[in-house]
């Protein structure tokens, strides 16, 4: 019978059963699209990844290996997955040996390098995301989402801010004098998922300020990553919602090289974020990853 292997590896964590899981294929040549799709439905994790290794492409240079990768939610295709590339490094350095120091994946989003550090920690380097703050009154289903967010009635609505990334959307959350922290306010969101799942766009970021504004070893920013739209009610550990974030908080902490991202899922993750400004913006992501389980899938 055909087979192919699957990992399962918990990803932007340092232990079991915290992080993101998500599925690894590593292919030795590329399956028709609906497997594709039916593979990822079968797993029905947030991002199954499946990568190819390219022949031709390091001949001259044995410091970095080059792959294709694609990435699939249990309904569709997505163009950029943070915590399933890293989950993918993980499987080539950990299970497959790759002697190189860099991996490049060829995506739909271009090429994205990971690299192993000294410390053990895996570091993504992406484009960063584009922001554009958007109008309340001239988006159409402003009010569904605020409402689907289900935030206490005596919140104050004017701390709220709205942007538009290339995937996503961000809702920031302010701080304001009387009112209660930002990450109190994240951590008690409960949104209605059906009527949030009705706003056009691939998910939503919300974010905040840590309580802390890491201060000893603490956050200094915290989100959650909603995503009705994509098959998923809340994403554990988003990697490329970090391209965002770490676009758009660099700023308020002008003295700090790496911003410590917690996200604030049931499961929990973390991430380290800096940003590196040239001809075009990069942000590395640095986070762990925990291997979880080995299989085979069979396919006839």
């Amino acid at each position: 019978p055909e087979t192919i292997d699957i990992v399962k590896v918990d990803a932007f964590a340092t232990r079991l059963f915290e992080g993101n899981p998500a599925a690894v294929c590593v292919l030795n040549e590329w399956l028709n699209e609906d497997i594709l799709q039916k593979i990822a439905l079968e797993n029905n994790l947030s991002e199954t990844a499946y990568v190819l290794a390219r022949k031709n492409d390091d001949q001259n240079n044995a410091d970095q290996k080059s792959y294709d990768i694609r990435w699939f939610t249990p309904t569709t295709e997505v163009k950029l997955c943070g915590h399933a590339t890293l989950a993918s490094a993980k499987v080539l350095f950990d299970l497959h040996r790759v002697p190189a120091k860099k991996l490049i994946f060829h995506s739909k989003s271009g090429p994205l390098y990971v690299t192993r550090e000294s410390d053990g920690k895996l570091t993504l380097d992406f484009p960063g995301d584009k922001l554009s703050r958007i109008d309340p009154s001239a988006f159409q289903t402003y009010s569904q989402l605020i409402n689907s967010l289900r935030l206490p009635s005596s919140f104050s609505f004017s701390r709220l801010e709205l942007f538009s990334g290339v995937s996503d959307l961000m809702l920031v959350i302010h701080e304001e004098d009387g009112q209660p922290n930002g990450e109190e306010v994240l951590r008690g969101i409960s949104p209605n998922f059906t009527e949030l799942g009705q706003v056009p766009t691939r998910g939503l970021i919300v974010t905040a300020q840590g309580k802390n504004r890491g201060e000893r070893g603490t956050p200094h920013i915290v989100s959650r990553f909603f995503g009705p739209q994509s098959g998923i009610n809340e994403d554990p550990a988003t990697g490329s919602a970090h391209t965002t974030l770490a676009v758009y908080w660099e700023s308020f902490f002008p003295k700090v090289e790496t911003l410590y991202a917690r996200q604030v899922s049931s499961r929990g993750a973390d991430l380290w974020l800096r940003l590196i400004k040239q001809d075009t913006t990069r942000v590395l992501i640095s986070g762990s990853a925990v291997l979880f389980l080995v299989g085979k899938a069979f396919l006839s």
